[in-house]
C-alpha cells in the first residue's frame, strides 16, 4: 500500500502515554484531494484553530498521512451532549483514537465513496487494526470503529455521512481467510513482527499490504511467490506467483472486471501483461529448463546403453555355460552306461573278475570327476 507523507506539527506526542482503542472515521464535507485537505492541516499550524487527522483519503484512492499513529492528532476533542457512553470529559478522545478523514466535495458528506476510495479505506482499517491490536467491529465501551458521529452527534452528525459501514465489517471479519497458523501458511511463511500485513516466503520473496490481503481471502490459490511486488505500471502493483500473476488495481486501469475482493483481482492470462511476465519475458527460463532436460534425458539413455552391453555380456557367458553343463551331463550319462555294460559282463564271465573290478573302478572315478 502506497502511502503519502505530508506531516504536520498538529498532534500530541506518544499520546500521554495512553494506547489508541477506537478508530473514528470522518468525511471531509468538502475539498478536492486528500493533498489538499492535508495541505490545510498544515496551514493550520500555529493558528486559533490548529487541526489534524492521521490519515487523508481522496476520491482516487490516494492515502496521505498527517500524523502518526503512535501520536494524538487532533480532529476528536469536543464532546457533544448525547455522545456515545463510553466517551468522557475526563479523556480527551483525541488521545484513544485514530482517524481517518475522506475526501466527500459535497458539505453534507452525502457523497457515496468511489470503487478506489472504498477499497483503500477498507484496507487501511484493517491494517491499523490489526498495528494497533483495535477490535475489527462495530466500536463499544471496550474499542472498535466508529464515525465522528459518535464523539459529537449534534456538531458532527453527518460525519462521515454516508459510508458503507456494514460492507466494511464484512470486510473485516476475514473468518475464513488463510491464517498463519495454517498448515500450509506455517510451512512457507513467516509474519513479520514489526508488520502483521507482510508475510515473508521462506523462498525469499514477501507477500504485503492489499495483495496478502487477496492472497489470504482466496486461502493461498496461487501457491507461493516467485518475486516481489512490481511498480512498473503507474496506479498499478502486481506480483507473479507459481500458480498465476495477482494484480491491485484500485482504478481497474488493467481490467473493469467486477472482482469479489477489490481492488484486487487475479490476472486474466490472455492479457498482454500476462503474455509478457509468463510468455516472453520467462523464454530464458524455460529454454535453460528444456536444456537441462535434455542433459538429463541423453545422461539416461547412455546409461541405459551401457547397462544393455553388460546385460548382453551376461546372458552370452550364461548361454556358454549353460551348454558346457549339458554337455558335462552327457557324458556323466555315457559313462555309467559303460559302467553299467562292464557290471553286466563281469556277471557273464566270472574268471575275469579281478581285471574287471579295476576297469570298473577306473571308469567310476573317471564318471566321478565328470560330474
Amino acid at each position: 500500500m502506497s502511502i503519502i507523507q505530508m506531516p504536520t506539527s498538529n498532534f500530541w506526542k506518544d499520546r500521554s502515554g495512553y494506547k489508541p482503542k477506537w478508530l473514528i472515521v470522518h468525511g471531509t464535507a468538502g475539498g478536492s484531494s486528500a493533498k489538499n485537505i492535508a495541505q490545510g492541516f498544515i496551514n493550520s499550524q500555529g493558528t486559533n484553530n490548529p487541526v489534524s487527522v492521521h490519515y487523508v483519503i481522496g476520491q482516487d484512492g490516494t492515502i496521505v498521512q498527517c500524523v502518526q499513529e503512535k501520536d494524538a492528532a487532533w480532529g476528536n476533542g469536543v464532546i457533544d451532549a448525547g455522545a456515545d457512553s463510553w466517551w468522557s470529559s475526563a479523556l480527551n478522545p483525541n488521545l484513544v483514537t485514530i482517524s481517518i478523514e475522506h475526501v466527500k466535495p459535497d458539505t453534507q458528506n452525502a457523497s457515496a465513496l468511489t470503487p478506489a476510495q472504498q477499497a483503500a479505506s477498507f484496507s487501511l482499517i484493517r491494517e491499523i487494526c490489526q498495528r494497533n491490536g483495535l477490535p475489527m467491529r462495530k466500536a463499544d465501551k471496550n474499542g472498535g470503529i466508529t464515525g465522528h458521529f459518535s464523539i459529537a452527534p449534534i456538531n458532527r452528525a453527518h460525519c462521515p455521512g454516508t459510508y458503507p459501514w456494514q460492507d466494511l465489517f464484512n470486510y473485516l471479519k476475514g473468518d475464513d481467510m488463510l491464517q498463519i497458523t495454517d498448515a500450509f501458511a506455517a510451512a512457507y511463511f513467516k509474519q513479520v513482527a514489526t508488520n502483521p500485513l507482510r508475510w515473508q516466503c521462506n523462498n525469499g520473496y514477501a507477500v504485503l499490504g492489499g495483495i496478502l490481503d487477496f492472497y489470504r481471502k482466496i486461502n493461498g490459490a496461487p501457491r507461493l511467490p516467485k518475486g516481489n511486488e512490481q511498480y512498473n505500471i503507474p496506479g498499478v502493483v502486481w506480483q507473479l506467483f507459481e500458480g498465476g500473476i495477482i494484480v491491485y488495481d484500485p482504478e481497474g486501469k488493467l481490467d473493469k472486471f467486477h472482482t469479489p475482493f477489490p481492488p484486487c483481482y487475479l490476472l486474466k492470462l490472455d492479457s498482454d501483461l500476462a503474455k509478457q511476465v509468463l510468455g516472453a519475458g520467462n523464454t530464458t527460463d524455460l529454454q535453460n529448463q528444456l536444456n537441462a532436460a535434455n542433459t538429463a534425458l541423453a545422461n539416461e539413455k547412455q546409461t541405459a546403453t551401457s547397462l544393455q552391453t553388460e546385460l548382453n555380456t551376461a546372458k552370452t557367458q550364461l548361454d556358454a555355460a549353460n551348454k558346457a553343463a549339458t554337455q558335462a551331463t552327457a557324458d556323466k550319462n555315457a559313462a555309467l552306461a559303460q559302467v553299467a555294460d562292464l557290471q553286466n559282463q563281469i556277471a557273464n564271465a566270472p574268471d575275469k573278475t579281478e581285471i574287471l573290478n579295476d576297469l570298473i573302478s577306473a571308469l567310476q572315478a573317471a564318471a566321478k570327476n565328470i560330474a
